[in-house]
């Protein structure tokens, strides 16, 4: 009879992984987590102080910008989008502006009404002497989500530091829950939002070098901020007009509750002890006709707020022709000087006012 012997019992010492099979392993957990950590490392520490954020710097560098009060005092912060970014050149502003009054432009190009109350409260605490918000008569009813780059930047910038404690993302209304939870993020988050800063600008410095009429420009230039350095003519302003024009119309289909914001807002920098500067902004002539209703209950709206806030409207509206215009939206180079001078000239009022 055939005995079939057992297999000896392994020994403990034979079930455990020998040391030349835990290597292989440490290598393949532990060096790409070192290498991960290393990347997170260099991108905090060397590449966002050395590079920013990109295309969404400026919003960092007004955040930085506003943890000191504005000076010189009396200041007026001039906050919008792209218009007021373009339009307003402060040192011709103030060649026109009641003495001793200063302006500073720290419009961010796309800023939509939502936006703006974003950094109002970092705004109000830096203690301008009065906050002017540009308009147009779309922003009655517009309400726009926020682009996530930006809404990581307001946060890394510490705009909602300084919110009042019981906002909410209902104070925001459009804004979407990405984009509030992206405000409301953390300093790890918006680093590894922004881990992708070195392609942006590239991207930024190929944009520069081979799109014709741009200005490279700081992104902390207060002053004169301006990228645009070209006109857009004939078919290019034509479809540019059509789209803008559509565009508006859209926005004023909404209910109107940006007219809702933009009364909040004025309530708020006038209980902080600032005078709301309601700019009406300029509008190419070739929209006059169909915005007729929309600029009447813009300028009633203004009008109304002035005189409950004790205020100021700056009724920039006609104050530019066709040709003082490069685009549907933008003054070109001499536009941008009668927008400014006209504006120093408006804040006239301001001469009588106590200053801070």
């Amino acid at each position: 009879m055939t005995t079939i012997e057992e297999p000896p019992a392994k020994t403990a010492a034979s079930s455990e992984p020998s040391p030349s099979v835990l290597r292989p392993i440490a290598r393949m957990i532990l060096l790409p987590a070192l290498g991960a950590l290393l990347g997170f490392v260099l991108l905090e520490k060397v590449l966002l102080p050395i590079i920013g954020v990109g295309s969404v710097e400026r919003i960092v560098q007004l955040g930085q910008h506003l943890d000191e009060p504005l000076s010189p005092a009396p200041t007026v912060a001039l906050l919008g989008n792209s218009i007021t970014r373009e339009g307003i050149d402060t040192r011709l502003l103030a060649e026109s502006a009641p003495a001793g009054w200063h302006a500073q432009n720290l419009a961010i190009s796309g800023c939509s009404i939502n936006e703006m109350r974003v950094q109002l409260p970092k705004v109000l605490a830096a203690r301008p002497a009065a906050v002017a918000i540009g308009l147009r008569p779309e922003d009655l009813g517009r309400t726009d989500d926020m682009d996530l780059d930006k809404a990581f930047a307001y946060a890394k910038g510490g705009f909602v530091t300084a919110w009042p404690m019981d906002w909410t993302r209902a104070d925001f209304p459009g804004i979407s829950v990405e984009a509030y939870e992206a405000l409301r993020s953390t300093p790890l988050a918006q680093d590894m939002h922004f881990r992708t800063a070195l392609l942006n600008m590239i991207n930024q410095e190929v944009r520069l070098r081979f799109r014709r009429g741009l200005r490279r420009v700081a992104p902390d230039n207060w002053t004169d901020p301006y990228e645009m350095a070209f006109n857009v003519r004939d078919n290019r302003l034509e479809r540019h007009l059509e789209s803008t024009l559509h565009d508006m119309r859209e926005l004023l289909k909404e209910e109107r509750t940006g007219a809702t914001l933009i009364e909040k807002m004025a309530t708020e920098i006038h209980e902080a002890g600032a005078i709301p500067i309601l700019i009406i902004l300029p509008m190419h002539p070739a929209f006059g006709d169909d915005m007729l209703q929309p600029v009447t209950d813009l300028r009633a709206l203004t009008a109304r707020l002035a005189s409950e806030r004790s205020g100021l409207v700056v009724d920039a509206l006609d104050v530019l022709s066709a040709n003082e215009f490069a685009d549907a939206l933008h003054p070109n180079a001499e536009g941008r000087e009668v927008y400014s001078r006209f504006v120093g000239h408006a804040l006239e009022p301001l001469a009588t006012t106590s200053k801070k």
